[in-house]
């Protein structure tokens, strides 16, 4: 009860048997930590999707023929493809 209220459950979505074989699933991993090169500019380099969040530091991500800045406090997507990537001393990510 919720202020007087009966609250009600939403029904839990069911799945059919015909429905699991269809089914796909992707594994997730979360890294939290330093990087493995600072105040070195990488290789072009091959990367899947992802999210970080830069916790301290920046980081300088090129692909393109663009270059993206970002800094501390902020999150960046890494889309699917080639790029290059630079991290300023000390950085974090999570």
């Amino acid at each position: 009860m919720l202020n007087g209220k009966r609250l009600h459950m939403p029904r839990l979505l069911e799945i059919t048997a015909d429905v699991w074989p269809s089914l796909r699933h992707e594994w997730l991993w979360v890294y939290s930590g330093p990087v493995p090169r600072c105040d070195v500019c990488s290789a072009e380099i091959p990367v899947s999707p992802g999210v970080f969040f830069v916790e301290r530091g920046e980081v300088r991500i090129r692909a393109e023929g663009g270059e993206i800045v970002v800094p501390r406090g902020r999150a960046f997507f890494s889309a699917p493809g080639l790029r290059q990537h630079w991290f300023a001393k000390n950085t974090r990510l999570l």
